[in-house]
């Protein structure tokens, strides 16, 4: 799964964008829209089939978030770790993420004022886009390194990691420790062996799992919730960004200098997390997020309605605000909204899977984070496509776009209440009172249900 993304990722610099226009359909638009005069409305999605390889590059990039962070590295860690430890130890593992992400932002500014230097005749993008790639295979294959020397000579290991220790605490009679923000409590626990069996889920099954539970509900519906909501607000940022920054480096600077930024807002935001979790508990934990990003994303709107003319008596105001503003408006709303997510969110879910049973935790996990976020952000494009078709553009739609935001994270919050409960209801419960996995007495257990 890992080393194909990043043959991808170097094949991509090195043979495919060179010869974008060798392999693109440049005559496509034209054709069509001389055809049919009315294929003016779709010029988005003609764009992207026009542009197929850049909107593969864009797909593969948005799956190695997913796969490689969400799915194998936090797979592995929760291979590895209990509940107790996990209080302790996964900020600790986001801060270490936090601070590639800063070192990341930092080379991405370096690539992109280094074209100053390049020689005459030598498309600079491309050149800094190798050395990108370079840095990203060089990564991956450290990363794969790391990965084969811990499961060779430590999680196999039967002195350091004996085959009786205790990975959930899905066989509890009683309150485990927990991020609940309360005193800790001991109760004899059922030990569980290591399973290091892989499961494999299709679609039919992902789709009968998730409908099985509403406890997985809960906490898938809060992932799409997110995608949503960060994808609405963000499309219109980056519309924005690229009518700014006209130059394709002073553009990978910026992102450089945010991506720096971000790092920096999340491993704050991680480590005032520990005393979030401690002193709030887990819901706390779980409503900031949401409260973030729909604040500032309504905010960021609000700014915007003078450019819709919108504003109503505000438009004169509303309209005066310079482009580089509402630039680093939307900048500041995406580092917020992405920092909280990493800090908060992703923890809470994590912590989330912990009290499942071996199976369900390993099948509920495939599930949820590659169906997730990536079918929050499809919903979210359909409605922004719909749009487009309709009134040209989003920037008209401010409005509108407001209001599937303020909708999109009401659902968000109903969601995140109840996940709250139930998780408190299975770490109170033993085996005998809460024989299922929805934190409720006298359910269906949920590995029977999904076969």
């Amino acid at each position: 799964v890992f080393f194909p993304f990043l043959a991808f990722f170097v094949g991509f610099a090195y043979f495919v964008f060179p010869n974008l226009n060798k392999i693109h359909p440049t005559w496509l638009i034209p054709f069509i829209e001389e055809k049919l005069p009315w294929a003016y409305r779709y010029e988005s999605l003609l764009q992207v089939i026009q542009n197929w390889s850049v909107s593969l590059y864009y797909l593969i990039a948005e799956l190695w978030g997913s796969v490689t962070i969400s799915l194998l590295f936090w797979g592995f860690c929760n291979e590895v770790s209990s509940v107790k430890e996990s209080q302790d130890i996964y900020p600790l593992y986001g801060v270490g993420g936090q601070i590639a992400l800063i070192i990341s932002g930092i080379i991405i500014s370096r690539m992109a004022t280094m074209p100053a230097s390049c020689p005459p005749g030598v498309d600079c993008f491309s050149l800094s886009l190798r050395r990108l790639m370079n840095t990203l295979g060089g990564c991956g294959l450290a990363f794969a390194g790391i990965f084969w020397f811990m499961n060779r000579f430590f999680i196999n290991n039967p002195k350091i990691y004996p085959p009786g220790d205790i990975v959930t605490p899905s066989n509890a009679k009683g309150p485990t420790p927990t991020p609940t923000g309360e005193a800790d409590k001991t109760a004899p626990v059922k030990e569980e062996k290591r399973n290091n069996r892989k499961t494999k889920l299709g679609v039919r099954a992902t789709f009968r799992l998730l409908a099985s539970s509403s406890y997985i509900q809960n906490l898938a519906m809060m992932l799409v919730c997110f995608g949503a909501s960060l994808n609405i607000v963000e499309v219109v940022w980056k519309i924005l960004l690229r009518e700014y920054y006209t130059d394709r480096n002073a553009l990978t600077n910026f992102y450089g200098v945010y991506s720096t930024l971000s790092g920096v807002a999340t491993m704050g935001l991680m480590l005032l997390n520990r005393w979030i979790v401690k002193k709030r508990g887990f819901r706390t934990s779980a409503l900031i997020t949401p409260v973030v990003l729909s604040s500032t994303g309504l905010l960021f709107f609000l700014c915007l309605l003078g450019r819709g003319g919108w504003g109503g008596p505000l438009t004169p105001l509303l309209s005066t605000i310079p482009l580089d503003f509402l630039v680093w408006v939307g900048a500041i709303q995406n580092i917020f909204s992405k920092s909280a997510r990493y800090a908060l969110l992703d923890q809470c879910k994590e912590w989330a899977y912990l009290p499942l049973g071996q199976e369900l935790k390993s099948k509920g996990k495939a599930a949820i984070d590659l169906v997730g976020i990536p079918f929050g952000e499809s919903v979210a494009s359909l409605v922004q496509q719909f749009i487009i078709v309709q009134m040209g553009h989003l920037l008209p739609a401010t409005p509108w776009l407001a209001l599937t935001l303020t909708i999109t994270t009401a659902v968000w919050l109903k969601s995140t209440v109840q996940l709250s409960r139930q998780y408190h209801n299975m770490l109170e419960c033993g085996e005998e009172e809460c024989d299922g996995q929805d934190g409720a007495k006298g359910v269906t257990p949920l590995i029977a249900a999904t076969g």
